[in-house]
C-alpha cells in the first residue's frame, strides 16, 4: 500500500497494470498535448496561406509595375497628321493614361515589336491595358485592339504629370513640343 497525500493507492503483490487514475491522467495529458500540437499546426497553416497571398499580391504588383515602367520608359512622341493638323498621340487623364510605346513586346501577328498605342484604365475594379498597332485610325478611342486585364483587385488609379507649374492631374499634349 502506498500513501500519496490524500489518496491511498493499493496494489496487490504480483499484479501488473495501471490504475484507473493513472490511465485517466495519461489520457488527459495526451489530449492536452494533441490540442497544443494541432493548434500550432493550424496556426502554421494559416500563416503559410497568408504568406502565399501576400507573395501572390506582391508578384502581381511587381509584374504590373514592371510592365508600366518598361512601356513608359519606351514612350515615343508619335505625331499623327490629320486634316486638322499634327498632334502628338498622348492622353493623360487623372484616371487614364494613353501613349505610344516602342517597347519590345509587340502585338500578336506582328513579326516585330513595332509601335503600339497603350491605354491604361480601371474597368469594373480591374486595371486594364488596351493595345493597338500604330498607325491606326481612331487610335485614341477606347475600343478595338487587344484588351488585357492586368490586376483584378484595383478599385481606382490616379496618374499625375509633371508640367512647368508642378504636378498636374491632366496633361494635354496638343500644346506641347
Amino acid at each position: 500500500m502506498f500513501h500519496d497525500g490524500s489518496f491511498l493507492l493499493r496494489r496487490h503483490k504480483g499484479e501488473r497494470g495501471f490504475t484507473l487514475i493513472e490511465t485517466v491522467l495519461t489520457m488527459v495529458i495526451l489530449a492536452v498535448l494533441l490540442v497544443i500540437v494541432f493548434s500550432a499546426m493550424r496556426l502554421g497553416v494559416r500563416s503559410w496561406e497568408k504568406g502565399e497571398t501576400v507573395m501572390e499580391n506582391a508578384y502581381v504588383r511587381m509584374t504590373v509595375t514592371s510592365k508600366l515602367a518598361r512601356e513608359i520608359g519606351s514612350a515615343y512622341p508619335y505625331t499623327e497628321y490629320t486634316e486638322e493638323g499634327a498632334a502628338v498621340l498622348f492622353s493623360g487623364g487623372s484616371k487614364t493614361l494613353g501613349f505610344v510605346t516602342v517597347s519590345g513586346t509587340g502585338l500578336p501577328g506582328l513579326p516585330w515589336g513595332g509601335a503600339k498605342w497603350v491605354y491604361y484604365s480601371v474597368r469594373d475594379g480591374k486595371l486594364t491595358a488596351r493595345e493597338k498597332t500604330v498607325p491606326c485610325t481612331g487610335v485614341e478611342r477606347d475600343e478595338g485592339g487587344r484588351l488585357i486585364e492586368l490586376d483584378s483587385g484595383v478599385a481606382a488609379i490616379a496618374f499625375e504629370y509633371l508640367g512647368g507649374g508642378g504636378w498636374e492631374s491632366q496633361w494635354d499634349a496638343s500644346g506641347q513640343n
